[in-house]
């Protein structure tokens, strides 16, 4: 979760609240759609959607790959480095 600069509990907890936030054990993902983190509000014209998803994830645990998953469907699928510790991908639609 992002708080700013430095870990103020006010700041995490609108952080929270706004939707920027995810657990995990491993491994530690980074996104944007469009440029947004999580918890954004993305807006465009009606009839016209332009989507960039750039992902990144890194792991202590090895893993094979990422997935981008849109209304429960994959669309891509980016493998992991040899040792499975980064992934990372950039997919525009």
């Amino acid at each position: 979760m992002k708080s700013g600069p430095r870990l103020d509990y006010s700041d995490w907890i609108d952080a929270y609240l706004e939707g920027k936030s995810f657990a995990t054990n491993a491994p530690m993902v980074t996104f944007t759609v469009n440029g947004q983190e999580a918890g954004s509000e993305l807006k465009w014209k009606k009839g016209t959607l332009q989507v960039t998803v750039e992902a990144e994830a890194e792991s202590h645990v090895p893993m094979s790959s990422i997935e981008l998953v849109v209304n429960g469907q994959v669309v891509e699928t980016e493998k992991a480095r040899k040792d499975g510790t980064r992934v990372r991908f950039e997919e525009g639609a």
